[in-house]
Order: C-alpha cells, then structure tokens, then sequence
C-alpha cells in the first residue's frame, strides 16, 4: 500500500514538473522579442525619389521578421518633410523591410525610423539629399504657410538675415540682438532697405522742429491757464496781455510748425502711417493704430480750442487802441473773458492727453520694431 502511493506521488510530482516546463516554454515561446536597433541603408535614385531598407536587430544581433515600422523625414524648415510611409517586409526577405519616400527638397534631411512591433523603438539618421529640384531654404511664400505667417507680422523679417546663408542662420551683425528680440539686427544688404537702420539729420531736424513748435503752443496755453489759477490781479493782467499780443506767434506758429513736422515724421521716422493694413494683422500693430487715431482726434480738438481762443483775446490793435481799457484780470467775471480761461484749461488738457499718446505710441514703436 505505501509502495503504492509513494509511485502516486512520484507520479504527480513528474507530471507537475513537465506542465511546469510547458509553461515556462511557453511564455518564453511568446515573449516578445525586444528590439535593440534599426540599420537603415541610403537611399536609392535619383530625382526626389528615394527607396530605403531597413532591417530591425533584436538584443542579440539577430535580424527580426514581421516587424511593423515606419520612416518619415524632417529638414529645417517646418513646413516641409517626408511624409511617414509604412515599410513592407521584402518578398525576398521578410527580415528586410522596403519603402520608397519622395523629398520636396534637396538639403540635409533627419529620417526618422519608428519601430511599433514586436516592441517600440526610435532611430534616427542624417541623410543629404541632392535633384530634388529645390533647396530647403528657398522662399517659396505659396507653399510655406509659416513664412507666410512671419511676414504678415513683420514684412522686414527675411530682409535682416544674411539673404546668402541658409535658414536659420543669422549674419553676425545681427546675432546678439536675434537672442533677445523679435526685430533682429540688420546685415549690411538689407540696411538700405529699413529707412531708420541710420541716423538721419532730417528725421532729426523735424523732430527738433516739432518739439520748438509744441513749446511755443504750451506757453500760449499754460500761460492763460497760470492768469486764470492766480485770480485777479496786476500779474493775471500782465500774463493775459503778454499772451494777447503774441498769440498768433505762439499759438499760431507752433501748430504751424507741430502739424507740418508731424506729418514729416508720422510719414517717415514712424511705423504709424507706413503699413497701416500690416499692421492690423497683429495685436500691437492694432493697439498703436487705435492709439494714433486717438491722439489725431485730440489733436484735432486742440487746433479747434485754439482757433476759437485766438478769436476771443483780444488783438494788438484793440489793446493799442484802448490803453486805459479795463484790466483784462478784471475781465474775468465777464462772460467772455472767463469762457477764455475755461477754454485755456480744457486745451491745457487736450495738450496732456496728446502727450500721454505720445509716450504710448513710442513704446509700441520700439516693440513694433
């Protein structure tokens, strides 16, 4: 009896010990192999054409049959690459795999070998291809929406890189400033293209011009607004006579001088009025056309305050004629006179206002540049 179930349990044990073997063999048998790397060969043709092979190595050096993989292709520029194509084992040999892949352009091309089955894997190679029919860095605008969207934001971005090198490549004159701003520095062939790449003694005697101009106004109005803040007195009548008398010089002449100066510069020194439609395109090109529309109404506000001033001080003739006239100080309880000073205070505001446009649009200018 116990030799019996000694043999039973023998048995057993042996029978336990071979399924245990079955199983190990099995899960071996249906483990995947794991991908150690890719070779791929150079591509073969001509033209924009080019097949490659690939064959896929396990761990141990072993090439691998019914892999499923994939090749793609990427240049410096991003709007053109070789579209991702399956690769099908060769009829041949099911251990190599074949694709044929066309370029858009000659250059120096990555390609890119995605692994997907028995196990994932990524390789990559350098290839140059050359009787594509084209080079990587031509400006070809219609097919290129990225240089597209360049230009619409800034028209003069491709005309401050060295039009001789490839993209991505920056003249020396313009490197220090490529790493810190949008607008880079401009290289020699394209400096006479940027109207303010270079001091301009004009651009400097118009705004020289309309900074004497603004002056001259600002004493005519901070004048009359300083006689109306110092009530009535001897020194609000010596202020408003002075002011009366040489209105026209001050008031006149400066807006004579601050708007045809300010056209000059709006026209030629400023980004403004140069590419309004372009600049539409981007939000600090909008903000500064808003701006500049702005300061336009305020300054058309200004020339009309003045103008109505200048009709209601008194002229030179009327102060000459009437030497023991009533003090123009004590005129200010007078409907007219104080309708002057309130008129003087209103355009002394139009004056800050325009000035505080002013300093916005210098910032966008810079940013815009």
């Amino acid at each position: 009896m116990r030799a019996t179930i000694r043999a039973l349990i023998i048995t057993a044990g042996a029978l336990v010990a071979l399924g245990s073997l079955g199983v190990a063999g099995a899960l071996a048998a249906s483990a995947p192999v794991k991908v150690a790397g890719v070779k791929l060969t150079s591509g073969v043709g001509t033209g924009a054409q080019r097949t490659y092979e690939a064959t896929v190595l396990d761990t141990a050096g072993n090439a691998v049959a019914g892999a499923d993989l994939d090749l793609g292709g990427l240049a410096g520029d991003p709007d053109l690459r070789v579209k991702t194509t399956k690769m099908t084992a060769s009829t041949a040999d099911p251990r190599t795999y074949q694709v044929t892949v066309t370029f858009p352009a000659d250059g120096d091309w990555v390609m890119v070998v995605r692994v997907h089955a028995p196990t994932q894997a990524v390789e990559l190679f350098s290839e140059k291809i050359s009787g594509a029919g084209k080079a990587v860095s031509s400006h070809d605008l219609a097919s290129n929406p990225s240089r597209r969207t360049i230009l619409r934001e800034d028209p003069t971005f491709y005309q401050r890189y060295n039009g001789t090198a490839e993209l991505g490549t920056v003249s020396p004159a313009g490197t220090a400033r490529a790493l810190g701003h949008s607008g880079l520095a401009r290289d020699a062939s394209s400096s006479a293209t940027v109207h303010n790449s270079e001091f301009s003694a004009t651009d400097a005697g118009f705004a020289m011009a309309h900074t004497f101009g603004a002056l001259a106004w600002t004493v005519s109005v901070l004048g009359l607004v300083l006689a109306n803040r110092l009530g009535s007195g001897s020194a609000r009548t010596e202020i408003t006579r002075f002011i009366s008398r040489h209105y026209l010089l001050l008031a006149g002449g400066g807006l004579l001088v601050v708007v045809s100066s300010g056209v000059q510069t709006a026209l030629y020194a400023s980004v403004g009025l140069r590419h309004p439609a372009q600049l539409l395109d981007s939000r600090l090109g909008t903000a500064y056309l808003a701006v500049f529309a702005l300061k336009m109404v305020l300054v058309l506000g200004s020339l009309i305050t003045t103008w109505r001033l200048g009709r209601l001080l008194p002229t030179p003739a009327r102060l000459s004629a009437t030497p023991r006239l009533a003090s123009l100080g004590a005129m200010a309880n007078d409907d007219p006179s104080t309708f002057i000073f309130r008129l003087a205070e209103a355009n002394a505001s139009f004056g800050a206002l325009i000035i505080g446009c002013v300093v916005v649009l210098g910032q966008l200018h810079h940013a815009l540049l």
